[in-house]
């Protein structure tokens, strides 16, 4: 039986258009894999796929299970998810919120107890909002309630983790603080967590394996030294790009070129 989790041939067309073509991955436990492309490469379709989200052709399996053959409070158990922030307003404290992590593993009449307290309270101290546990998640700012989310998918704790844009709204620090805390969760909890990332220094920086998309297929998986590949990144971008990489293993710095004159969608004719 294979374990982790193994993407099979996932197809996904909406209304005719393919967003996502044949794309066959295996995500071993115990890892920090990001998700990479250009915007409408098909990187939150991909996400919601092996989430149980969203189905189209192909097999998704999860430690040797079909995902459809979970149960919701089943699959709440084993894949916590975090989407991007939307429009949704929680009447509800940044604590409340939190603690809604414990709900798949809560029968209708349990009680709330101290260590459940204990396992809230750490999560917000994590994601540094343990001053903020009583003002409402509406209050909180777009990183606030991102940071909250995964306080979250942090107290759900299931053992595959599944992020779309955590950084997007955070700023440098909590960039950092947030991608380091995800990687110690594989490397001393072995859980396996996805991330889809638009900074490919980040990824760089944290990520165990890198999967880069493009026009909904995978063009590479593998290492970040692998797949960070100044020609594949020049065409997959479209923009020069160069490749830093020192001896230590994740020391490596992308750095795409601005060009002097017109962007390459200009000189075709086509809108950015």
């Amino acid at each position: 039986m294979s374990t982790g989790l193994a993407v099979n041939a996932i197809s996904l067309k909406i209304n005719h258009v393919a967003i996502l073509r044949d794309i066959s991955i295996h995500f071993p436990v115990g890892k920090f894999y990001g998700v990479l492309g250009p915007n409408g490469a098909g990187k939150t379709s991909l996400l919601k796929c092996i989430s149980g989200q969203q189905f189209g052709d192909g097999e998704i399996r999860w430690q040797g299970r079909k995902l459809t053959e979970y149960s919701p409070q089943q699959l709440a158990q084993q894949i916590a998810v975090v989407n991007q922030v939307n429009d949704t307003v929680f009447a509800l404290t940044t604590q409340q919120v939190v603690t809604m992590g414990l709900l798949p593993h809560k029968s209708l009449l349990s009680r709330y107890t101290d260590a459940d307290k204990a396992r809230v309270n750490q999560a917000l101290k994590d994601v540094g909002l343990a001053d903020k546990s009583h003002q409402h998640f509406s209050a909180l700012s777009g990183g606030e309630q991102q940071r909250c989310l995964i306080a979250r998918a942090l107290v759900q704790g299931a053992p595959l983790l599944i992020l779309d844009e955590p950084v997007n709204h955070l700023d440098v620090y909590y960039q950092h603080q947030i991608l380091h805390l995800l990687h110690q969760l594989c490397t001393k909890q072995n859980k396996t967590v996805i991330v889809s990332l638009h900074d490919l220094n980040l990824a760089a920086a944290y990520c165990d394996h890198v999967t880069l998309l493009d026009h909904g297929a995978c063009l590479a998986h593998g290492s970040p030294r692998e797949v960070f590949r100044p020609n594949l990144l020049s065409a997959t971008f479209k923009l020069p790009c160069q490749v830093h990489a020192s001896a230590q293993e994740r020391a490596i710095r992308i750095e795409f070129i601005p060009p002097m004159g017109e962007y390459p969608d200009q000189q075709n004719g086509e809108q950015a």
